[in-house]
């Protein structure tokens, strides 16, 4: 069996895995991205999980941009998901926890 040959059929494999898993595979899924938002306001917020205004629940916490350019950044980097993307690339600068109240307020007020 060549390379092509082998590939096929591990898609192939692959395929009929998440028809037959699809439930399984989705909450697999969200188990890894939800672990990742985890990782990364543990590292932006320093360890609080809080916004700067005192917010904790991670369900309304998010990464902003700094200084602006977030449509622009995902748009540039080509990820669906930030939260990997910055692990990925080792926690870099110009990132901070914010509530999405506290990221609306501050869009707005640019």
């Amino acid at each position: 069996m060549n390379i092509q040959e082998r590939r096929e059929t591990l898609n192939r494999a692959s395929r009929e895995y998440y028809v037959k898993n699809r439930e399984v595979v989705k909450a697999s899924k969200k188990r890894y991205r939800d672990n990742m938002k985890i990782k990364v306001l543990r590292h932006y917020s320093h360890g609080t999980m809080k916004c700067k205004c005192g917010y904790s629940d991670t369900r309304a916490l998010c990464i902003d941009h700094i200084n602006g350019g977030g449509v622009q950044h995902r748009k540039k980097i080509g990820e669906s998901n930030l939260y990997i993307w910055l692990v990925r690339n080792n926690y870099p600068k110009g990132f901070q926890v914010l509530c999405h109240n506290c990221n609306i307020v501050k869009k707005i007020e640019r």
